[in-house]
């Protein structure tokens, strides 16, 4: 698919930066004060009591998930204007997971990813298209599952309320965010708009107007058409690949959720 990105659209280094030191702080700094109003002697004695081969079986999926990410982005970007190595979209998997594991929410994930796309010859707008991807076959995963949990009643068997409860708050989310996106794609003009709004009343709280001529915010706006393109693109021509995407989706999953399992052994708590 041939496709042209904004000449101008840009990633901003110097705030990239700014940003990874101000949130690596913050992540080191959580660290600290809950090892400080923890009785940080019995986490001293649990870490002495790990069992090396649990945790090399844990590192070993890890490495798995972090490469089985790296191959669904790469499918992902196939097809799109500009042809990126196996070995770029390794890296860009290992962004998201390390800018995802330092931020709130996971938030800087996604940028993190997309910078790495870009760096390496990809569009912003393709790269911007193909990490969305990975985000819609990672939400229809989640919907899938928790459907298939309800429908099968393993829910039923958490004796938690509160697990239950963020299990049901976890599945409406993802199914929020699922509609969401099929909305957009459906009714495009429908998501200028709302962004449109946004940059407006952001507006009414400083003293330059998000959109005025030449912004940033007017050039992302501008490229939610192509963005739109793209991802018809997607579900029109490569419908297959995303069916693929879905079950190496399944399979990643499986990976982290095995992390923890090994983990866990690894403390020597039996689960």
């Amino acid at each position: 698919m041939q496709t042209s990105a904004p000449g101008s659209a840009r990633f901003d280094r110097a705030g990239i930066a700014k940003g990874l030191k101000i949130f690596f702080g913050l992540s080191v700094a959580s660290i600290a004060i809950i090892f400080l109003f923890t009785d940080w002697g019995k986490t001293a004695e649990a870490l002495a009591r790990i069992e090396p081969k649990y945790l090399l079986i844990a590192v070993l999926l890890a490495l798995a998930d972090w490469c089985g990410g790296g191959a669904r982005l790469y499918l992902l970007t196939r097809g799109l204007s500009t042809k990126i190595a196996f070995r770029d979209t390794i890296k860009a998997a290992l962004a998201n997971t390390a800018m995802g594991a330092i931020t709130p929410s996971q938030m800087g994930g996604g940028p993190a990813q997309v910078f790495i796309l870009y760096k390496n010859g990809l569009p912003l707008v393709e790269a911007m298209s193909a990490s969305l991807m990975t985000f819609v076959v990672t939400i229809v995963f989640f919907v899938l599952s928790a459907g298939a949990i309800t429908f099968l009643g393993v829910n039923t068997s958490i004796a938690d309320e509160t697990v239950r409860q963020l299990f049901r708050y976890g599945f409406n989310i993802f199914l929020v965010c699922g509609s969401v996106f099929i909305l957009f794609i459906a009714k495009p003009a429908w998501l200028r708009k709302l962004l449109r709004w946004f940059f407006n009343f952001l507006s009414l709280f400083r003293r330059q107007h998000f959109l005025r001529p030449g912004s940033r915010a007017n050039k992302m706006i501008d490229s939610t058409a192509e963005i739109h393109q793209i991802n018809v693109y997607y579900i029109k021509n490569r419908f297959i690949t995303l069916v693929v995407s879905l079950l190496l989706t399944a399979v990643l999953f499986g990976f982290k959720c095995f992390v923890a399992y090994f983990i866990v052994r690894g403390l020597g708590v039996t689960a």
